[in-house]
Order: C-alpha cells, then structure tokens, then sequence
C-alpha cells in the first residue's frame, strides 16, 4: 500500500511542479522498511553524472532487476526484500545531467527535491541531505 501510494503523490507532485511558472519544491515520502533509495533511471542511456553508489545500483538494475520495461525510469531499490525492485513511469523527469539520480532512504524517509526550470517542460530530482551524510555514504562507497 505505501509503495503504491509513493508513486501516486510522486506523480502528483511532479505535476504540481510541472504546472507551477518555475519552482523548486522539497518532498518526503514514507517507504516500507527494507528500501535503500529511490532510484530515477534511465536505462537506455548509460549513467553520467552519478556517484559509485549511484552506478552500482544502475549496473544491478540493468543485469539483475528484472527489467520489462526500458521507459520505467522511477526505481525503489530494496535488495533485501521480496519486493526487491518496484518500477513505475513518471513522465517529465529530466535525467540528462544525472542518470542515475538515487535519493537515500533514512529511517523509512525518502527527502528530495523537485524541480522546475525554465528550459522546457520537465523536472529535476535532487536529495534534500546535509553535506555530512553525502560524505559519509561516498566514504561507504568507496570500500
């Protein structure tokens, strides 16, 4: 129920964005217990822009999660669960910059930010995390 209800209000809140002249909105989502990030991904593009953290979660996705759908660009990465990988298609999330884009997910907490600039009709997705915890999950990532 909440994994469904996280793509519903992301969804939504993509589009309140999108409709807004230029916005730049923070989000929180619950996530059940068990889901490490929420990954947006474009797996027809290879990754640019992304962390070690980022690209190993791309690589798993791409050879191990089961992907039907190539045009499925929203991940709940969760390799630990039954419901390992959920995926859903949220139209107008711009990944040129960074694909993928992985937000953490702290104590069943998903913070990111949403959004959208002048250059057309499409959102950016951005963490909402202090510089302490990007170090430290870089530091963690680097073996």
């Amino acid at each position: 129920m909440k994994i469904a209800l996280f793509f519903d209000d992301l969804k939504n809140d993509v589009a309140q964005v999108l409709n807004s002249n230029s916005a730049s909105l923070p989000f929180k989502y619950s996530l059940p217990s068990g889901i490490e990030d929420v990954c947006f991904i474009d797996l027809r593009s290879p990754t640019r822009g992304s962390n070690n953290v980022e690209q190993n979660i791309y690589q798993y996705i791409f050879n191990e999660g089961g992907v039907d759908n190539l045009n499925n660009n929203v991940y709940l990465y969760a390799p630990r669960k039954d419901y390992s990988l959920n995926w859903k298609t949220i139209n107008h999330i711009n990944l040129t910059q960074r694909n993928p884009t992985c937000i953490e997910v702290r104590n069943g907490v998903a913070s990111l930010r949403i959004q959208r600039r002048y250059e057309g009709y499409s959102v950016f997705v951005s963490a909402i995390v202090n510089a302490l915890n990007i170090h430290m999950r870089f530091l963690s990532s680097q073996g």
